[in-house]
């Protein structure tokens, strides 16, 4: 019988403890330790059986303290279960069942970097400005950074967030070369002409246009906006943007704005 009765749990509580995740976390160095060290702080003392429930429940609000899970499903359970051995061993398995919490993008307030999944949501590492390059930063956002866990406020950050989302989904040849998103002038930014900046690995600046959903019926659709760059970047061995000024894209053709090269700097 895979799992024995809580008798017999109690008798074999020496079993040696592992963790389960059935949604694998991501790889950020040194997440996946923590989390176990949680795990095994709060459980690795009891027997199987012995005050489970409350050593279950306090792995699970520490789990969710850490900022790395959604509250709604996450669950621990403890199950002594067969290893699969000839022998008739057991080992004592912990299974965290819960949505894992994506790094998404980094949100840059101060000369601090800090992580934020899909939803907006703060996770716990944050990194001196620029040390990080793996994902996209967004800059020029409002609002303070919330505790570990909670939701960043503002429709810049929104704005940012379902732009990035739509490039991502559409993958132009030409995305990986964007490395910031300056959300300073979108509709919830802090200047009246609403625009979000794509900003690339070399420092040229695009003006995309409004906020995906926003468009006023004069901005392009995202779509035509990308095909324009598309076009832009065929003339220019792929790459996109220009020194020499803020390459706007939200008409059907490409213009550069000597003027305002320097515009939404974060």
């Amino acid at each position: 019988m895979l799992f024995r009765s809580i008798n017999y749990m109690n008798d074999h509580h020496r079993a040696n403890l592992r963790v389960r995740f059935t949604d694998e976390p991501v790889h950020v160095e040194g997440v996946v330790e923590q989390l176990k060290g949680i795990i095994f702080e709060k459980i690795s003392g009891e027997a199987v059986g012995t005050h489970e429930r409350e050593s279950l429940v306090s792995a699970q609000a520490a789990l969710a303290a850490t900022g790395w899970f959604d509250w709604e499903g996450l669950r621990v359970r403890r199950d002594l279960v067969s290893d699969g051995d000839a022998a008739g061993g057991t080992v004592d398995l912990i299974t965290v069942e819960g949505r894992f919490r994506i790094p998404y993008v980094l949100v840059r307030f101060g000369d601090r970097d800090y992580l934020v999944d899909r939803f907006g949501h703060r996770l716990p590492p944050s990194y001196e400005k620029d040390s990080v390059t793996a994902l996209p930063v967004f800059v020029g956002v409002a609002a303070s950074p919330p505790c570990v866990g909670g939701g960043w406020d503002g429709a810049d950050l929104a704005d940012g967030v379902e732009l990035l989302w739509y490039l991502i989904g559409a993958g132009p040849a030409w995305l990986a070369q964007v490395r910031e998103i300056q959300v300073t002038q979108s509709r919830g930014g802090r200047m009246p002409e609403p625009y979000l900046i794509l900003v690339t690995d070399k420092g040229y600046r695009i003006a995309w246009g409004r906020a995906i959903g926003d468009e006023n019926g004069i901005d392009q659709v995202p779509m035509d906006k990308i095909r324009v760059l598309d076009e832009y970047a065929k003339q220019r061995q792929g790459r996109i943007g220009d020194p020499l000024g803020l390459l706007h894209i939200d008409q059907p053709l490409a213009t550069l704005d000597h003027e305002r090269a320097g515009v939404g700097g974060g």
